[in-house]
């Protein structure tokens, strides 16, 4: 498992949890400068006043610095209590919009870099998984507020999904890249020679690179065994949209039960070291 990858993933999957949300709004708030200079300005202020001891210039440095004070704490408690709702909203849709730049890039290059390779499997998933992506988001936003908490975590359920399969494509592809330097054919020939001649040094090295060999081909299987999988989950979500009624409630439960289990999809993290 490639720890680098499993951790992005794992960050990538946070960011849209309702916790994960609020404490990043409370850490902004409480780290903005209209928060933080204020205070320390009020702070100073009024530890100078008492310094200066109160005088006129003493009541005037208190009275600005806990005027900075309270200016500083009204700020912060309207936004943690009456502007938290559209802070959360305008984070989803920074998050969402950057998820979807994310998706663009790394499907643009993988599409001619699955091209350029002799397995035609992984270019066929990426058009399959595309057209299902696709529809799946589709379906969402015809079925649900684009503003409701549901709609951006069932969206950025199937994204994780979709940029997770992607992850999987890219390993294909590298995986491909050095498997065309190898003959596994050629490998066996000259490891049976080797092996003839008496030269059991040099054929460990090539049963090493034989058995390399194989492993590539089990990593490159692995990755499209999961986007069947990533596939057929996506199909399950679409078909619980199609069927969605959503004037009535128990129509809901196909749906939540094949988000659950594209959520659990979402959540594994079978990265492929190349």
């Amino acid at each position: 498992m490639n720890i680098t990858k499993s951790k992005k993933k794992s960050k990538r999957q946070d960011q849209f949890s309702p916790t994960q949300l609020q404490s990043d709004i409370s850490k902004e708030t409480f780290t903005s400068p209209k928060f933080v200079y204020p205070l320390a300005i009020g702070g100073g202020l009024t530890v100078t006043a008492w310094a200066l001891g109160l005088d006129t210039l003493g009541w005037s440095a208190l009275l600005i610095g806990i005027g900075a004070i309270l200016g500083a704490g009204g700020w912060a408690a309207f936004r943690q209590l009456f502007w938290r709702g559209d802070l959360v909203y305008q984070r989803l849709l920074s998050l969402q919009n950057n998820m979807l730049k994310e998706i663009e890039q790394k499907r643009a290059q993988l599409r001619l870099d699955l091209a350029a390779i002799e397995d035609p499997r992984g270019l066929r998933q990426l058009d399959n998984l595309t057209a299902k992506f696709e529809l799946v988001t589709k379906r969402l936003r015809e079925r649900f507020d684009t503003t409701e908490m549901t709609f951006f975590r069932y969206v950025s359920t199937a994204e994780q999904v979709y940029l997770g399969a992607l992850d999987n494509l890219r390993s294909v592809v590298e995986s491909c890249e050095v498997l065309s330097t190898m003959r596994r054919n050629e490998l066996e020939t000259l490891h049976g020679n080797l092996q003839q001649a008496g030269e059991e040094d040099d054929a460990k090295e090539i049963h090493e690179r034989i058995q390399m060999y194989d492993r590539y081909q089990d990593r490159i299987q692995d990755a499209l065994s999961d986007n069947e999988a990533a596939l057929t989950r996506l199909s399950q979500v679409l078909e619980a949209l199609v069927n969605l009624n959503t004037g009535q409630g128990m129509a809901k439960e196909p749906l939540d039960r094949a988000m659950e289990e594209l959520a659990v999809l979402a959540q594994r993290t079978n990265d492929y070291e190349t």
